[in-house]
C-alpha cells in the first residue's frame, strides 16, 4: 500500500509540460480478399455438409477379404509347429555328453618358423 502512495505522489509531482506530443494510430487490419474468399468457401462447405441429403446415398454391399493361407502354407506351419514340440518334449537326460573336438589346431612355433624360412 506504500507503493501505491508513492507512485501516486510521483504521479502528482510530474510535469505534464516536459511529455511531448503523439499521434495515436489504431492498428485494426482488416481481411484482404483472399481472406475472406476463402472463408466464404468454408462456410458454404459447412453448409454443404450440415444440409446433405442422405436419402441420395446408394446402397452398398460391402465384402470383406480375408484370404485365407492355402494348403501348402498350413502343411508347412504344421510341419514346423511339431519339430518344435518335439524339441521341447525331448528328454535331456537320454542326451549323451560330447566333449569338443578341435579339427583345425593353430600351428606350432616351428611350423611358423619353417614357413618363414620357405
Amino acid at each position: 500500500m506504500a507503493d501505491a502512495k508513492a507512485v501516486a505522489a510521483a504521479a502528482a509531482a510530474h510535469d505534464a509540460s516536459k511529455l511531448k506530443h503523439v499521434d495515436t494510430q489504431e492498428k485494426n487490419s482488416l481481411p484482404d480478399a483472399d481472406c475472406i474468399k476463402e472463408e466464404k468457401q468454408h462456410q458454404a462447405l459447412q453448409a454443404n455438409i450440415t444440409n446433405f441429403d442422405s436419402t441420395k446415398l446408394k446402397h452398398s454391399e460391402t465384402v470383406e477379404k480375408n484370404p485365407l493361407p492355402d494348403t501348402e502354407t498350413l502343411k508347412a506351419e504344421k510341419a514346423q509347429s511339431a519339430l518344435l514340440s518335439d524339441v521341447e518334449k525331448t528328454n535331456k537326460e537320454n542326451l549323451k555328453h560330447v566333449e569338443t573336438q578341435e579339427k583345425n589346431p593353430l600351428p606350432t612355433k616351428e611350423d611358423i618358423e619353417k614357413e618363414k624360412t620357405k
